[in-house]
């Protein structure tokens, strides 16, 4: 299978049009500007019961470059770092990333607090925890850990670190406890699941349009998705073109990819100064 990677911009550009948020997931976005969400998906994995959304600081690392390392969804609560992400594909590799995401956010959380690492003083870090948010056509279990030590080379001496992820499987049927206690979550699982449904015989716009409208019929995420209905197409359809391009980087090999991922992001920053331009362009239209 040839991988056509101006489709993939075209598709970008567009969405970049669509609103603020081209960049994000809808995952990202559903969770990672929104505390209320947040607190309510805490509590529910947490079996917790805080009440003030202001008590939670997102510390998502940001990073707009094209296909680069980013975590999803990144806080604060009450002493406690959590980091999840979303994935699509079942992927071993994950406490290995979320140990690098963990490093960066504590690099961040000492340079803020100025904190030395040389003193003489024991420093505090914020307790890591690491979750997985699964949702792939792949059959998996509800729930399942993954470990740091999983990709050690020798099994057989003592390791000195340990990163525990734990994954849990959000497709519709699977934590239904935990479904039950976050409203977002849920919704998120029955958006996905019915886009996934629909696009057995429908184009993917086609069956995004028809999920969205199906479940503000159903008063899920209802309030969210008319407030952002252009926005959440735009990352969905963002989101399902992207796994579509890195497959096809995988398939076409590494070497190749690279080069042909080189070239898609020079392609890519044209493009969007492009985009930029025609904004200004308008802007002194209108005189703004």
């Amino acid at each position: 299978m040839k991988h056509e990677p101006l489709s993939f911009l075209r598709n970008l550009a567009n969405i970049i049009r669509y609103g603020r948020k081209y960049k994000d997931s809808f995952f990202c976005d559903l969770f990672g500007h929104d505390r209320k969400a947040l607190l309510e998906l805490y509590n529910a994995l947490n079996d917790s019961d805080y009440k003030d959304p202001a008590q939670i600081e997102v510390v998502t690392i940001e990073n707009a470059i094209y296909i680069t390392t980013k975590n999803d969804v990144a806080y604060l609560l009450d002493g406690v770092i959590n980091l999840y992400e979303h994935q699509s594909t079942y992927n071993p590799n994950m406490p290995v990333r979320f140990l690098v995401y963990l490093g960066q956010e504590y690099q961040k959380y000492l340079s803020k607090a100025e904190d030395d690492i040389y003193g003489k003083k024991l420093l505090t870090l914020p307790t890591p925890k690491c979750v997985v948010f699964y949702n792939g056509s792949k059959e998996m279990p509800a729930r399942y850990d993954l470990r740091l030590s999983d990709s050690f080379l020798k099994k057989d001496v003592e390791a000195d670190a340990e990163l525990v992820t734990h994954v849990y499987n959000v497709n519709a049927g699977y934590n239904t406890e935990l479904m039950d206690k976050c409203s977002a979550l849920y919704g998120y699982s029955v958006l996905i699941g019915k886009i996934g449904e629909y696009q057995k015989t429908m184009k993917l716009k086609g069956a995004i349009d028809r999920a969205i409208r199906e479940c503000i019929e159903e008063d899920i995420l209802k309030e969210y998705l008319l407030s952002q209905r252009s926005e959440v197409l735009g990352m969905l359809l963002f989101d399902y073109d992207r796994k579509k391009h890195e497959k096809g980087l995988r398939e076409e090999g590494l070497a190749e990819g690279l080069a042909k991922g080189e070239e898609e992001r020079l392609a890519l920053q044209n493009e969007l100064d492009e985009l930029r331009k025609e904004n200004e362009r308008l802007k002194e239209l209108a005189g703004v």
